[in-house]
């Protein structure tokens, strides 16, 4: 074999080996970039979706607060509401009927009736169930409260004053709705603040 030819060979086997080698290296390179392109798109999915499941959970942390608030708030409304319809019906009493601002009061009492059950609902759709149970023993009480408020007014009558016995129903009221709310005070930290928290 002559030179010419076995450079001709050398060159063709080279151009071979640099062709299969670029090739090799090519289909490495794409895999190596494939691989990373998955793992990347990995990572962003799981980012995503562990952004989405944070800001969910805050969305639900935050709209319990606001439940739990309300219920709070309704309660300290009801005893507010109590104290402005008992004065207003002693009112009623004292200028001989002339004053009707205890049916304003007793319609507030009405609408706050409504407003703790609608409230209570709520609770039960976005509460674990510690704190649905807690918060439903709180609204009953409250509504068993309007409702005994209600028809402590009809039997009210011509006293301009509390009973003592008026005055220690009203107080048996009050120690049962502080003890209830502070269950559902207990229950609502537990599941507020406890770390790490799940929905």
């Amino acid at each position: 074999m002559d030179e010419g030819k076995a450079a001709l060979y050398a060159a063709i086997i080279g151009f071979a080996a640099a062709i299969i080698g670029a090739a090799v290296g090519g289909w490495a390179s794409w895999r190596a970039a494939r691989h990373s392109a998955d793992a990347a798109l990995r990572a962003t999915a799981g980012q995503i979706l562990g952004q989405a499941a944070n800001e969910q959970t805050h969305w639900l942390r935050q709209e319990r607060r606001q439940l739990y608030a309300r219920l709070l708030q309704l309660s300290q409304k009801y005893r507010d509401e109590r104290h402005k319809f008992l004065a207003s019906v002693r009112e009623h009493y004292a200028t001989r009927g002339r004053d009707e601002g205890h049916k304003a009061a007793l319609e507030v009492l009405k609408v706050l009736q409504s407003d703790l059950s609608s409230l209570s609902f709520e609770i039960v759709l976005l509460a674990p169930r510690r704190v649905s149970e807690t918060a439903e023993e709180v609204s009953s009480h409250l509504r068993n409260c309007i409702i005994e408020t209600m028809e402590f007014s009809k039997r009210l009558g011509r006293a301009s004053r509390l009973t003592e016995e008026q005055r220690h129903l009203f107080s048996e009221q009050d120690a049962t709705l502080m003890e209830k709310q502070g269950d559902f005070l207990a229950a609502c930290h537990v599941d507020l603040v406890r770390f790490p928290w799940n929905p």
